[in-house]
């Protein structure tokens, strides 16, 4: 039977190389954040950068010609080999538009949420220039999640990391994949991931190739080649304000529990955690009217 995964994540979470070793399976596809191309909402999303390094990709120009609401059957037209679709978004209004839509096509499809904690998050905003937007970006992707998502597990990306066989084994049984030793190697696999995160697609290139990618942007990227690893937060101002966070923000603690509550270890979980950690339903109702005036507008300039 088809499936369609959804990895959730805020930005720099990990949901780009997250989600290219759950596709890493011989009838499995890793696409990457595809709702930059189907709802693109910045000028670059018109010429979207594909992990293959055509532009545009002729894969993915082949399903935007066609009706973009069916995306996902269009997919699986061109693609019949493929039983696992895996896609990656920082968008829970869209993951669960897509969750709606593909259950009323009688596609299977399924929820995993990759997290930091606020000290992995805040560290990971502040080497990229948004450390005074970290803890309201993370409060309200996770509230907003939860509001909309009702059937999903969590996974940590500092236990995937250090435990990355154990970890991933779980996460396939729960997304009921197939594992095998050597999934976590994703760069063994040719994929046509659209955006994401640089640092996670420059593992599917050549040396000479990657080695390139990274010059233009962190050279000491190479030292990570082919190798996922876990940066341990230790800068004084964020450990600081991420402590002061918690004393002040009533959001956090609900969040955390909900998180810890949803892993990928618990067989069964407490929706009470989830409950807590909602926000009200009129501000929902806000973020959906938002979103959606921004994919019109994005859409009519650069559609």
């Amino acid at each position: 039977m088809k499936k369609v995964i959804f990895v959730g994540g805020t930005a720099y979470s990990g949901s780009t190389f997250f989600h290219m070793m759950l596709a890493n399976d011989p009838k499995g596809y890793a696409c990457g954040e595809v709702r930059s191309l189907l709802a693109p909402r910045k000028p670059n999303h018109r010429n979207i950068t594909c992990s293959c390094g055509e532009n545009p990709c002729p894969d993915w120009q082949q399903i935007k010609e066609k009706n973009t609401e069916n995306w996902v059957q269009n997919f699986f037209d061109i693609h019949p080999d493929v039983d696992i679709l895996v896609a990656s978004s920082k968008s829970p209004i869209w993951i669960q538009q897509q969750n709606l839509q593909l259950k009323n096509q009688g596609i299977d499809c399924r929820n995993i949420l990759i997290w930091k904690t606020p000290a992995e998050f805040g560290q990971s905003m502040k080497r990229r220039g948004y450390f005074d937007q970290w803890e309201r970006s993370f409060i309200n992707y996770y509230r907003l999640y939860a509001s909309l998502m009702s059937e999903w597990r969590a996974v940590r990306y500092e236990d995937l990391v250090k435990n990355d066989q154990e970890v991933l084994s779980k996460a396939c049984d729960y997304l009921e994949i197939p594992y095998f030793a050597g999934k976590e190697h994703y760069w063994e696999r040719s994929y046509h991931v659209l955006a994401g995160n640089t640092s996670a697609k420059f593992h599917l290139y050549n040396n000479e190739k990657a080695q390139a990618v990274v010059n233009n942007y962190d050279k000491e990227r190479m030292n990570f080649y082919r190798n996922i690893y876990y940066r341990a937060p230790d800068d004084e101002e964020v450990l600081a304000d991420v402590d002061r966070a918690f004393k002040e923000n009533v959001h956090l603690k609900p969040i955390m529990n909900m998180l810890e509550g949803y892993d990928i270890d618990q067989q069964h979980v407490d929706d009470a955690l989830r409950n807590q950690a909602t926000m009200a339903g009129k501000d929902v109702t806000v973020r959906k009217v938002k979103d959606f005036l921004l994919t019109q507008i994005g859409r009519y300039r650069y559609g």
